[in-house]
């Protein structure tokens, strides 16, 4: 096998399994089965939870991972064919032209990231990499590709391989949706019937915010920093609202500690803490990134090191008196009020314009009220 080939195997095998990583994130995040961050989310730079979600993620209905997947996996039965086929045979040059064909969709999706986008995909551009030295390999091989020739339509196997990408890629979809979907719709339908009945309240002073004032959905969450479920919902709130940049996110502090919550069990005091540390990172306009830093140590004894946190945040000596300080336990406590008022007996808690949203931290009942409320 010459070492064109290898390569061309290499590149087609790493980007398959690439592609087959982030269609199943993108099944689990859609169906809310993703428990843990994803391996290429690590800033609202760089977060492919957010790209995930957004809606250039699609092409004809169907997420651009299983496109990626299905594409990848004709282009290695072709590579397959090539090697047991005379060289040069029509295989050869279907393999080249399914080079060219990924290098082209590639360039495509980086255009539209760059040019609509804010948050990219390291996965995704690694992809773009692979494609284009998989081209930049047929091109430098001494061997004489040519592109698909008039004689070669003839031959079945072009065209069942072609035909095979959309037909697969729509069956693994309808496979995926009936394996992850299962009871999804009676679900959310009880969900949403539940925040149409709730109660509204009023909420103010947050203790982080991101969005726009004047959007029509308005999410209010109330987490506890030692809460595990809080943990695993947190970067895929964080990524829905990057990828949906005409919503606002209120985050409240709600501490399930009665040493600054006087609804709960005293505790050990870290949720306090944690809270204290969160809001005065805020005062130097970090709090997010201390939201992030305290859930990405959670259970370790670094989520309390907050001088490690000031180093790491690069913030200023005022932090820690600012911890110490009456001011601070005074702000959560008065988080902790605003979650009693709600009636919050539980983290998270999620509220959408000013109504209880039950399981309102799993992204397919976010979305599904999401596009109800728009589509109103």
């Amino acid at each position: 096998m010459k070492k064109s080939v290898k390569l061309s195997f290499l590149f087609v095998i790493l980007s398959f399994f690439i592609h087959l990583y982030l269609a199943n994130q993108h099944y689990n995040l859609k169906y809310g089965f993703e428990d843990s961050k994803s391996l290429c989310t690590i800033s609202d730079t760089f977060n492919c939870e957010a790209v995930t979600l957004s809606s250039y993620s699609y092409f004809m209905s169907l997420p651009m991972a299983i496109w990626g997947t299905v594409f990848h996996l004709i282009f290695f039965v072709i590579l397959c064919l090539g090697v047991f086929t005379p060289e040069k045979s029509y295989p050869s040059r279907l393999a080249f032209l399914m080079a060219i064909l990924s290098a082209i969709a590639s360039a495509c999706m980086l255009a539209i990231s760059l040019s609509f986008m804010s948050t990219y995909c390291l996965f995704c551009i690694g992809l773009y990499i692979l494609s284009l030295l998989n081209l930049i390999n047929y091109l430098a091989s001494r061997e004489k590709y040519s592109l698909l020739r008039i004689e070669d339509l003839k031959e079945k196997g072009v065209w069942i391989s072609l035909l095979a990408i959309p037909a697969l890629a729509f069956l693994f979809h309808d496979m995926a949706q009936k394996s992850y979907g299962g009871k999804i719709e009676s679900f959310l339908n009880d969900n949403l019937s539940q925040w149409e009945i709730s109660q509204p309240q009023e909420f103010a002073n947050p203790l982080l915010t991101m969005g726009s004032d004047n959007s029509t959905f308005q999410v209010v969450e109330f987490a506890d920093f030692q809460c595990i479920h809080c943990k695993n919902s947190a970067s895929k709130l964080h990524a829905f609202f990057l990828s949906n940049k005409d919503t606002r996110f209120s985050f409240y502090a709600f501490p399930l500690d009665g040493r600054c919550n006087p609804g709960a069990t005293p505790r050990d005091g870290r949720s306090c803490l944690m809270a204290k540390a969160v809001y005065c990172a805020e005062k130097e306009q970090k709090g997010w990134s201390a939201h992030r830093w305290v859930f990405d140590r959670f259970g370790s004894p670094e989520s309390t090191n907050f001088q490690q946190m000031r180093g790491d945040l690069q913030l200023s000596d005022s932090f820690t008196s600012c911890l110490e300080s009456e001011e601070a336990m005074k702000a959560i406590e008065a988080q902790s009020a605003a979650g009693q008022k709600a009636k919050v007996d539980g983290t998270p808690a999620v509220f959408v314009n000013g109504k209880r949203l039950p399981a309102g931290h799993y992204i397919p009942v976010l979305e599904a009220l999401y596009k109800k409320i728009k589509a109103q």
